[in-house]
C-alpha cells in the first residue's frame, strides 16, 4: 500500500511539473503557441526566447537593430506574404550555433515582430506561428518601406560608429596583432558587432 502511494505521488509531481511548462507566450498582447521543439525556454519583457536556437519578440522599440543588423550580414534575403502577414526573412550563417539562422520580421496589428529559429527555410512551425496572429493593418509596401528605412538607418549609425576615434584606436591597436592583420576596421567592427548581439539578443 506504501508503495502505492509513493509512486502515485511521484507520478502527481512529474504530471503537475508538465503541466507548469509554458506552452503559449503572450507578446504585446498576441498569445503566440510554442511548437513542442521550443518549449523550455524563458519570457522577457518583450518577448520569449529558448537559449541561442528559437525566439520571439516585439521589435516596436528597436527595429533598426533588429532588422538592420541581420539583413546587412545575411547570406539570403526575400519579401513574402503568409496568410496576410507582410513578412520580410534573412538567413545567414551563425558561428554561435554552427548552423544557418533564420530571421523572419513581421507585422501583425500595427506592430512588428521577429521570429529567429536555427535552419535556412520557413519551417510550418514558423509559418503556423505567423498565420495564428492577427491580420497585419500596414499593408504590404508600407511594410516593407518601414523596413527599408530601418535597414537605412542602422548603416548610418553603423558607419558612423566606424569614425568614432575611441573605437578606431582600440583596433588600430589591435591591427598589429596576429590576429587581427590584414583585417579592415570595419571587419573588427562587425565581429565586435556580432558578438555582441549574439549576447545581447540570443
Amino acid at each position: 500500500m506504501f508503495k502505492k502511494i509513493c509512486v502515485l505521488f511521484v507520478f502527481l509531481i512529474l504530471v503537475s511539473s508538465f503541466m507548469v511548462t509554458i506552452s503559449a507566450v503572450d507578446v504585446n498582447g498576441i498569445d503566440f503557441k510554442i511548437p513542442n521543439k521550443y518549449l523550455g525556454g524563458e519570457t522577457k519583457s518583450d518577448g520569449y526566447q529558448l537559449e541561442n536556437i528559437f525566439g520571439i519578440f516585439c521589435i516596436d522599440d528597436n527595429l533598426p537593430q533588429r532588422v538592420g543588423f541581420w539583413a546587412s550580414e545575411s547570406d539570403h534575403n526575400d519579401s513574402l506574404d503568409i496568410d496576410n502577414h507582410p513578412v520580410r526573412y534573412y538567413y545567414s550563417y551563425n558561428q554561435y550555433v554552427s548552423d544557418n539562422m533564420s530571421h523572419a520580421y513581421f507585422s501583425s496589428g500595427n506592430s512588428f515582430y521577429e521570429i529567429f529559429w536555427v535552419g535556412n527555410q520557413i519551417t510550418p512551425d514558423i509559418e503556423k506561428l505567423i498565420k495564428d496572429t492577427p491580420d497585419s493593418e500596414i499593408g504590404s509596401d508600407s511594410f516593407n518601406s518601414i523596413v527599408d528605412n530601418a535597414i537605412d538607418t542602422y548603416i548610418k549609425d553603423r558607419d558612423d560608429q566606424l569614425s568614432y576615434d575611441s573605437l578606431y584606436n582600440d583596433y588600430e591597436a589591435r591591427s598589429s596583432s596576429k590576429s587581427g592583420y590584414g583585417k579592415t576596421n570595419y571587419d573588427r567592427l562587425r565581429e565586435g558587432y556580432i558578438t555582441f548581439y549574439n549576447n545581447r539578443y540570443h
